[in-house]
């Protein structure tokens, strides 16, 4: 799992990167134009949030990467080892749960704010400025995608991340396990 989580994490930074340096490199090839149609601001901003996203993939080691790599270092010889190695291993999991939550959350709520802050771009002159503005199709697919962007960004905030399933299953399991060994000796079930 972090193997995969690594190549991935990486994968995606270097081409998130490339892709704003390209979304970017176009804002500079297209011609200015006046009013809120000068779609250049428009592309650095997309670019460079691009950029930034991928850097911050790069920089953010998620939990699952460091505490795997930790407990496999563990020694597990004895049983004295292997029970400090499954203690650690329940530690590692709530850490990684947390830091997949806090990552569910911080992705989804700037995977929000994004579209509309590109909106404010787009149409920083009638927004910002009360310039007359006539809307056409083409306003009404970029706010429509914006929308559904918003939309489905949310999801994500109400869904788990894979570092939580993993977390859950674990527990669910050991739960599972105490109740077949308290039905198997009820001497053992706690008062």
């Amino acid at each position: 799992m972090a193997d995969a989580s690594r190549r991935g994490r990486i994968t995606d930074g270097i081409l998130q990167m490339a892709t704003g340096t390209i979304v970017a490199a176009l804002g500079f090839a297209f011609p200015p134009t006046s009013g809120s149609q000068d779609m250049r601001p428009w592309l650095w901003t997309l670019g460079g949030v691009s950029i930034a996203t991928g850097i911050l993939d790069l920089a953010w080691v998620p939990a699952r990467e460091r505490l795997t790599a930790e407990y496999m270092r563990q020694p597990f010889a004895t049983a004295r080892e292997r029970r400090a190695r499954a203690h650690f291993g329940e530690r590692a999991l709530d850490d990684m749960a947390a830091d997949g939550q806090r990552r569910r959350i911080l992705q989804s709520v700037a995977g929000a704010v994004l579209p509309v802050a590109l909106l404010g771009v787009i149409y920083r002159g009638p927004i910002f400025n009360g310039t007359p503005y006539p809307i056409g199709p083409f306003d009404y697919v970029i706010i429509g995608f914006a929308a559904v962007e918003v939309v489905t960004s949310l999801i994500g905030l109400f869904t788990r991340s894979q570092e939580e399933r993993l977390h859950d299953m674990y527990w669910q399991q050991i739960r599972m396990r105490e109740a077949e060994l308290n039905a198997e000796n009820p001497a053992l079930t706690r008062p």
